[in-house]
């Protein structure tokens, strides 16, 4: 039961960084929709004869997908955002001992979205012998996530389903 629990607390936390790249992609396609504006528009300064009709039909047509996907953009950014301070509120509960630590990795692995060896570097790379027991600090780095997720668990009362990121109400 408890890794099954850890295991759904591990899908709620992803949610955001699931969120947020689909933010990501949105924008990223939004830029380049606006290359294609851009592009179109400039088509038609080169002094060059062009069927006026047909240049302005397209346009019309990808500054429409543009507004449509600015909207879709924005409300994937407020699902990112909401479920980013959701997160961030469930994680400053933590208080336990090494309070810090524990909180500090799960930031950086479900609000940054680091990878492991990056967020061990982060927390312990300072250490003089860092570079030598890098094995061992990941160790003890997955040992203080282990315990943050069970301190977590305290504060986060997951229901069935409730983990799974794209929720309705993520998106609205």
């Amino acid at each position: 039961m408890k890794k099954h629990q850890n295991e759904a607390l591990k899908r709620w936390l992803r949610r955001y960084g699931e969120l947020q790249r689909d933010a990501d992609v949105l924008f990223d396609r939004l830029d380049d929709l606006r290359g294609r504006v851009e592009s179109a528009r400039t088509a038609h300064l080169n002094g060059l004869p062009h069927g006026s009709r047909g240049d302005t039909d397209r346009l019309g047509g990808i500054i429409a997908e543009l507004e449509e996907i600015e909207a879709e953009a924005a409300e994937a950014q407020q699902a990112a955002t909401a479920a980013r301070r959701e997160i961030a509120a469930a994680i400053k509960r933590i208080s336990g001992p090494r309070w810090a630590d524990k909180r500090e990795i799960l930031r950086l692995r479900y609000i940054d979205r680091l990878p492991w060896a990056d967020a061990t570097e982060k927390m312990f790379g300072d250490s003089q012998d860092f570079w030598d027991r890098q094995e061992v600090y990941l160790r003890r780095v997955f040992k203080l996530h282990s315990q943050a997720l069970e301190e977590l668990a305290d504060y986060v009362q997951i229901e069935p389903g409730q983990e799974n990121y794209m929720q309705e109400d993520d998106r609205k």
